[in-house]
């Protein structure tokens, strides 16, 4: 039996610093083991010094299995990790998007010896109780010098899954005090461009809204007041959402800072909805726009139209809400001239943010698919997946009616608008001053900023900063 575990979370590059907070999926699989008795150890080497840290957690807590998480950005670096893992002669398992995605090859390129698809709390618990393999749920293993897989198998009573706890994370290392919540899993959707499917499944199941609730006191009473929720599809059940916000009030919970970060679905988000978050206290979300282009919307299965979108947005701000849109920069049927309706779109309201994302393909969806089939791609998938940092204007495929020039044109289009947003955005919030144009300026001048990433780049200025931002938010609870 396994009875020690060590989790790893792999670097990201991020010119922004350190995390805002803790990782959400290796919670939930820490808390499922520390209730069956299985004790846990994480090294988050986002926060730095990962190999350092690794070292003296194998040397101190001694662990009989170790996991590591990964993501298709970066998946290389958590492959590292694996094999220096694998040095101290101690089983390795993998899980997380990328092994979802990729499945058995992400155990034969990253040399580990087990994986896991999907969602993997019970089947964890029970390779660590070590039953036979070829009964957990999920599970990539080898045998016979073969790769096997075990057909995954979804959780449909997620309130049975025990919410995490984060007792083996650094929290006062990240760069807020806020706690990150999952209350659904699975998207019944068709997005041809997103992969949240071959990771969560389609069918939709949730937690109920006093399961929920027992999460937000929890933490509550610890002295958190900042939430993100997380999920893909929030407010799918209505009713759920609405009886979670009222349990809120009874509780007396009036200085929360809640936000719903992935976004909402545009054609769930009813005005009488979304005043009541904005009352419950809720203060930012996101729609996902995509394209504001009705035809691309159709070839991407949106299943939303921009009448829709368009509405939801008005009675977000209206009711009070900050709002950020998301767009994607390329889409199948997308041209220059079509990428502008886009940039109208966003110009047209008060937002806080317009984020224009590079469309990047993700093996195991319809739009990956599509960009192979055709030959469109630039860079291939394993290239642009591990330094996907550096491409934030590089286009990694073309079409016949979007060339890489006119893609790189959009996607600095999309950056400099979303600058004039954010400016406009805290004018407006400082009072739309002489003042405040200034501060406004300085903040989001590009010549500043590139200055300011720079010397963020040397490493006792980052450690600098990321010790100022900590004290900052301790002292204003931020």
């Amino acid at each position: 039996m396994y009875k020690r575990v060590l989790f790893c979370i792999p670097p990201f590059p991020n010119r922004y610093g350190l995390p805002t907070h803790p990782h959400t999926g290796i919670g939930y699989l820490c808390e499922s083991l520390n209730q069956q008795g299985i004790e846990t150890a994480v090294v988050d080497f986002r926060l730095g010094d990962g190999y350092r840290k690794l070292k003296a957690a194998l040397d101190k807590f001694k662990p009989d299995l170790a996991g590591v998480t990964m993501m298709s950005y970066y998946h290389n670096l958590a492959y590292e990790i694996v094999r220096y893992l694998k040095q101290s002669n101690i089983p390795v398992a993998i899980g997380g998007p990328h092994v979802s995605t990729v499945r058995e090859q992400a155990l034969i390129d990253s040399g580990a010896d087990f994986g896991f698809m999907m969602e993997s709390e019970i089947s964890l618990v029970k390779l660590c109780r070590q039953r036979p393999l070829n009964d957990i749920p999920g599970l990539l293993y080898r045998k016979n010098g073969q790769v096997l897989l075990n057909q995954p198998q979804l959780i449909e009573e997620l309130n049975e899954v025990p919410y995490p706890r984060y007792r083996d994370f650094e929290l006062n290392s990240y760069t807020r005090r806020r706690i990150p919540i999952i209350t659904s899993r699975g998207c019944p959707c068709q997005c041809t461009f997103c992969p949240i499917v071959t990771v969560m499944g389609r069918k939709y199941r949730l937690r109920s809204a006093r399961n929920v609730f027992a999460e937000i006191e929890y933490w509550y009473k610890k002295g958190y007041r900042d939430f993100d929720f997380q999920d893909d599809n929030f407010i799918v059940d209505r009713k759920r959402v609405f009886e979670l916000c009222d349990m809120i009030k009874q509780a007396g919970f009036n200085d929360l800072f809640v936000q719903c970060g992935n976004g909402l679905r545009a054609d769930l988000a009813t005005r009488e909805l979304l005043l009541k978050l904005k009352e419950t206290g809720f203060k930012a979300t996101a729609f996902g726009v995509e394209s504001a282009d009705p035809e691309v919307l159709k070839k991407v299965k949106k299943g939303e139209s921009i009448e829709q979108i368009e509405n939801a947005v008005k009675n977000a701000l209206e009711v009070g809400l900050e709002v950020s849109l998301f767009f994607i920069v390329g889409l199948p049927g997308e041209t220059a001239i079509s990428f502008r309706k886009s940039i109208d779109f966003a110009r047209r309201y008060p937002v806080t943010t317009a984020t224009f994302y590079n469309l990047v393909p993700f093996p195991g969806t319809e739009l990956f698919d599509w960009v192979k089939n055709n030959n469109y791609f630039l860079i291939q998938p394993r290239d642009y997946l591990n330094t996907i940092a550096h491409l934030e204007f590089v286009p990694v495929f073309e079409t016949p009616d979007f060339s890489q020039s006119e893609r790189k044109s959009a996607l600095e289009a999309g950056a400099k608008l979303n600058i004039q947003l954010k400016r406009r955005d805290m004018e407006r919030k400082l009072g739309n001053t002489v003042l405040s144009k200034m501060v406004s300026w300085m903040v989001y001048e590009s010549f500043f900023n590139k200055i300011i990433f720079a010397m963020l780049e040397l490493k006792p200025l980052k450690q600098a900063m990321n010790f100022i931002l900590l004290k900052l938010r301790i002292r204003f609870n931020l």
